[in-house]
């Protein structure tokens, strides 16, 4: 299907929401995008992004003129929105109103493994009865949608204006600074949702990490100084070495990382 004949719907129109929805209406796409914040409107439309309010805790009813012709959703709603109906519910409660040809990404997180120690891949046997509301939206969209669904597992976003040296500048942190950072630029994100739709490639999990895993230590004080900001200080203390590895979609597809996470020029605010 050509760029020009996709109707992109976009659930969740946030930092990520808005960097993927003007990248499609750049290539061609027919975008819209839902905002709860009446002020997120005239950012949407200067993106050529076509907005329409949706306030997920009093109704997750999409207008008709939305779901009309749509061929794809994007799904970029964090567990925090969901108040009024569990996560898992809220989710299905929107996307069983779509045409049922419709192809969806649903953006969940590696948030969802463990905490503890190890390397997680998507082979990893998630614990069902952990709590963790990214594991049950998961299992409630495969039911749903079957092999007209991709779930992608993002690690921590970074992009323009965004890393996290900003957040951790002048935190003393004791612990953990030996881990390695497990982190995915947004411009790699919409690369891959461009190659999985583009080969209408449906039916997958996969995690979006990127390959470069230098220890917090090493890695955030060299970004807060070249953003001439104060920078974090580390220690060594009950580091875990947690690890969450992104090859699987490089393996079974031509999609590549390409945005180097030390380029920080990329991220200055």
């Amino acid at each position: 299907m050509e760029m020009s004949e996709q109707k992109v719907v976009i659930l969740g129109c946030g930092w990520l929401g808005q960097f993927v929805g003007a990248s499609f209406v750049k290539n061609g796409a027919s975008v819209f995008g839902s905002y709860r914040r009446a002020e997120v409107a005239d950012t949407l439309d200067q993106m050529g992004i076509q907005g329409f309010e949706l306030d997920f805790n009093e109704s997750a009813i999409i207008p008709d003129d939305i779901l009309k012709d749509t061929t794809h959703v994007f799904v970029f709603i964090t567990p925090s929105a969901a108040k009024r109906v569990s996560y898992d519910a809220l989710l299905v409660e929107l996307l069983e109103q779509f045409n049922q040809d419709v192809k969806v990404i649903f953006s969940s997180s590696t948030g969802i493994y463990p905490k503890d120690e190890g390397t997680y891949d998507e082979t990893f046997a998630l614990n069902q009865d952990i709590p963790n509301r990214l594991l049950p939206a998961e299992t409630a969209l495969r039911s749903l949608l079957g092999n007209r669904l991709n779930i992608l597992r993002l690690a921590g976003l970074i992009g323009p204006k965004r890393h996290p040296a900003y957040n951790l500048s002048g935190r003393e942190i004791l612990n953990n600074g030996m881990n390695p950072i497990n982190l995915i630029h947004a411009s790699d994100i919409i690369a891959a949702i461009d190659w999985l739709l583009n080969n209408d490639y449906f039916g997958h999990t996969y995690n979006l990490v990127n390959p470069y895993h230098p220890p917090k230590s090493d890695y955030y004080p060299k970004a807060a100084e070249y953003f001439g900001i104060e920078p974090p200080k580390f220690g060594s203390e009950n580091a875990t070495n947690r690890l969450v590895t992104g090859n699987a979609i490089e393996e079974e597809t031509s999609f590549r990382y390409r945005h180097a996470l030390d380029n920080f020029g990329d991220f200055i605010r």
